[in-house]
This record gives C-alpha cells, sequence and structure tokens, in this order.
C-alpha cells in the first residue's frame, strides 16, 4: 500500500482519428485502448487491473456520449473547485480494505 499521496491531474482531450500514441519506453512501455465502460467493467470482473485513481477518474467521465460532450460539460471546472480525494486503508477481517469520502463507514476510519 502506498503511504504517499499525490496531487494529481487527468486530463480529456480530444484527438485527431489519424493521431498515433507511441510509449516512452520506460514508464509507458504498453497500451490499450478501450471503452470507458468496458474498462470499468472489465475491472468489476477482475480481469482489467487499474489502480482506484484510474477507476475514479473513468468513473467521473463515463455516460457521456462523445468526447465533445464530455469537454463541454467540464471545461468550466476550476481547479480550486475540485476537491481531493483521500482515501482510508485499514484492515479488517484480515483483508486490506480501502474506502473513499462518501463510502459508508469512511468517517469511522
Amino acid at each position: 500500500m502506498e503511504t504517499r499521496r499525490y496531487s494529481t491531474r487527468f486530463f480529456v482531450a480530444s484527438i485527431a482519428d489519424d493521431q498515433k500514441a507511441i510509449h516512452d519506453g520506460h514508464e509507458a512501455v504498453d497500451s490499450l485502448w478501450v471503452k470507458i465502460e468496458q474498462g470499468l467493467e472489465e475491472y468489476n470482473q477482475g480481469n482489467f487491473p487499474i489502480i482506484m485513481p484510474t477507476i475514479k477518474n473513468l468513473e467521473l467521465v463515463s455516460g457521456y456520449e462523445s468526447t465533445l460532450s464530455l469537454l463541454n460539460d467540464k471545461k468550466m471546472i476550476q481547479p480550486k473547485d475540485i476537491p481531493p480525494i483521500e482515501p482510508k486503508f485499514f484492515i479488517e477481517d484480515g483483508k486490506l480494505v480501502g474506502l473513499l469520502p462518501g463510502d459508508i463507514g469512511y468517517e469511522d476510519h
């Protein structure tokens, strides 16, 4: 479990149909393009390993019919209006449990 905390931003952008994504060969060495909802479903079925920050950001942008509708909805958000998401981790019944603000029991830990 990572004990350090980071202020991280995720970005959404529209790209040209013929644009190619390439890897830097160090941190990014592989990639896979999937629809947001498919990635979340695969994760929930245990078939697609992704970490909590990615999961929460995918949940925030899921359900849009297009990139344009997502960008139009999110373009006026100011960084100061984005609350920090600070998970709490603990061991319960021998298992690691992670809770986010708003989850039942978050305030109790």
